[in-house]
């Protein structure tokens, strides 16, 4: 047990970690100011290492799953993870709606692109549409249902620590070329090739990877695996330097990321140090979408203060985000979110 709580612990740290880092890159992005950007543009990996971690976890959350899968039961997992992303995101769209109506006085007109956001959002396809899949910084919620969707039949075709290297192997020129196929054919999709899951697919494998990595009980175990997936990592990024679109920055410091919170986190004894993060990986999903909705209005504030230029401005508009959305966060999952899942436990077994 005390090793289980260990194992959450620093998952929650990671996560807490990388939502500093999120809310940090999209606050940066309503200042200019050149030295407080450069730091806090880092933070813009950190969408990367959640990626990992949620590959990580859906993993470990299909141990449970000790039958064999039919239809039955994969529709009940799928309904099941689904219902733990609802609340968050529809109360999150219901926001940003509201935002909208007060933005024009009034409630918008069918050719409003806010209805297309709206329903790309509630109905999880932001993931296919070129033009609507980050309506609301929330394109990782569009890539992650996909993943979740695939992750028992990724489970099977990977069920070793040797099959999962070379799935994140085989993922990297599925990503390129997938992207290389649809710019050839003349779509015009702007940040579409960033955000769409191909690109991020090499991330969600190297979560499996991990999850291998971390399941074997001696380092004697993986030790070919381990290498040829540090070989990969060294030559892509060797490669990358001449042929970028090979393996790519995103790919590169999630990796690093990841394996820094593990080490910070996990093996390190770091004590209570990091403690304070765990409230915030805990509520990272929340803070994750409601942020969004309360930057315009944190921005608005400071710039009336006057501190819209000035590095005190980025400072005060951060803290005052990611206060209130933790804030909303903790109220959301004590009042809707608990109450819901324990409804969906009782009735319907999900």
């Amino acid at each position: 047990m005390e090793t289980q709580n260990k194992r959450i612990d620093w998952i929650s740290k990671a996560k807490g970690f990388g939502i500093l880092g999120i809310v940090a890159v999209h606050t940066v992005q309503r200042f200019n100011i050149a030295f407080v950007s450069s730091i806090a543009f880092a933070g813009m990996y950190c969408v990367q290492l959640f990626f990992i971690i949620s590959a990580y976890l859906s993993f470990k959350s299909l141990e449970k799953n000790k039958g064999r899968w039919n239809w039955k039961a994969y529709l009940k997992y799928l309904l099941h993870k689904i219902i733990r992303l609802v609340p968050v995101l529809y109360t999150a769209v219901v926001w940003h709606f509201a935002m909208r109506c007060i933005e024009i006085g009034g409630i918008p007109g069918i050719h409003d692109t806010v209805w297309r956001k709206v329903f790309f959002a509630v109905t999880f396809l932001n993931g296919f549409s070129y033009n609507f899949i980050n309506p609301w910084m929330n394109w990782y919620i569009g890539d992650l249902i996909v993943f979740i969707a695939l992750a028992p039949l990724l489970k099977k075709i990977a069920d070793t620590p040797k099959k999962s290297v070379v799935l994140f192997v085989i993922s990297v020129p599925i990503g390129y070329l997938s992207t290389l196929i649809l710019n050839k054919s003349g779509i015009d999709t702007g940040w579409y090739f960033y955000f769409w899951l191909p690109r991020q697919f090499p991330l969600l494998a190297a979560g499996i990877v991990f999850y291998y990595f971390e399941r074997a009980g001696s380092f004697e175990e993986i030790r070919d695996e381990f290498y040829l997936f540090v070989f990969f990592i060294v030559f892509g990024f060797l490669l990358s330097k001449c042929w970028k679109s090979i393996l790519e920055n995103h790919v590169q410091y999630g990796i690093l990321l990841f394996v820094l919170s593990y080490t910070a986190f996990s093996k390190l004894n770091t004590g209570r140090f990091f403690n304070w993060l765990k409230t915030f990986g805990d509520n990272s999903y929340g803070i994750y979408l409601y942020h969004g909705c309360l930057l315009p209005l944190a921005g608005g504030l400071v710039s009336k203060i006057g501190f819209s230029k000035s590095s005190y401005g980025f400072v005060a508009c951060y803290v005052l985000v990611f206060t209130l959305s933790s804030g909303i966060s903790v109220v959301v999952n004590k009042f809707i979110e608990k109450p819901l899942f324990s409804l969906t436990r009782r009735k319907f077994g999900v």
